[in-house]
């Protein structure tokens, strides 16, 4: 796994130090970035560079709510990247996002 980073602090900053708010956005990115790791594999899959794009940009907003690192620069990769469709690049980008999404979710479970 690799290693993550949040901006917690961020986080708290940003819904006004709103405890249950903070631990409410933390269960829903759990829930959501293993689903959309899923989806993504399997967007892979049937070379659905559309629908990778799509789901890249949402791992890419549920992280940047925690400033997780390395998951936002990656997702953000992801993104670019589908537009040019590159397979061999994608197949590499999506395996590199799908261990930083279980590295992240791990991270985000430490926190509740």
């Amino acid at each position: 796994m690799s290693l993550v980073t949040l901006d917690l602090e961020f986080t708290r900053t940003n819904l006004d130090r709103d405890c249950e708010l903070v631990k409410a956005l933390i269960k829903i990115a759990v829930e959501d970035l293993s689903a959309l790791e899923t989806n993504l594999r399997s967007a892979l899959q049937r070379n659905d560079t559309e629908q990778l794009r799509r789901l890249a940009h949402a791992i890419k907003g549920l992280a940047a709510n925690f400033r997780a690192e390395p998951l936002a620069s990656l997702t953000d990769q992801l993104e670019k990247a589908s537009l040019a469709a590159h397979q061999p690049f994608l197949r590499q980008l999506v395996d590199e996002v799908s261990i930083a999404c279980k590295s992240t979710v791990l991270a985000l479970r430490t926190e509740l």
